[in-house]
Formats: structure tokens, C-alpha cells, sequence
């Protein structure tokens, strides 16, 4: 094989990549169908025998950004003799937050 050839033959075999800070790891790859899947990792804090694994990966969430935008207009606020309103109770999803089983 000449030089070329194996580096395409690496470049088709290759899968994602890894970066490593001082305390995680960013992991791309990309699956079967070549869609993208992004992890992060991080040390695992409860390891206590050989046997435990070093780093616990999860799938990365996308972040949402809020791109700043323009606040409309209100109309000017009239004064009150009465207490404010008390803010609306936040509404509970039936769903499990999937954040509770994380382990750090």
C-alpha cells in the first residue's frame, strides 16, 4: 500500500475523534448512517475497585441558545394600591427530570 492509500484506508475507518481537558472528554463520532452523535465524559467519582470503569460517557444535549431578541414594546405600567400578583406556581412534567440519575 502506498502512503496515500493508507491514509484514505484510516480516513474511511475513522469513526470520531476524542478531546481531553483536565475534567472531561468531548467525543464525535458518527453512527452506522454517518448521522453525528456527540458524549461528554467525566471521571468517574465512585470508582473503588479495579473493576469500575474510569470515565462515565452520557449523549451531549444540544445547548440552547437565546439569541438576544427584541423586547416589543409595553405599554406603560399603571400603579397599584394592591399587593403584586403572586408568581404562577412552576407546572411539573410527569416525566422524570434525567438529570436525577446522574452521578456527580
Amino acid at each position: 500500500m502506498t502512503k496515500e492509500e493508507t491514509k484514505k484506508y484510516w480516513q474511511d475507518r475513522e469513526v470520531g475523534a476524542v478531546w481531553v481537558s483536565e475534567r472531561s472528554l468531548k467525543i464525535k463520532m458518527k453512527d452506522r448512517d454517518g448521522n453525528p452523535v456527540e458524549f461528554v465524559g467525566f471521571p468517574n467519582r465512585f470508582k473503588n475497585e479495579a473493576k469500575h470503569p474510569d470515565w462515565s460517557l452520557f449523549i451531549s444535549e444540544e445547548k440552547k441558545e437565546n439569541p438576544a431578541e427584541p423586547t416589543p414594546k409595553s405599554e406603560p405600567v399603571k400603579k397599584q394600591n394592591s399587593a403584586p400578583a403572586p408568581a404562577p406556581a412552576p407546572q411539573s412534567s410527569s416525566e422524570p427530570d434525567p438529570m436525577d440519575d446522574v452521578p456527580f
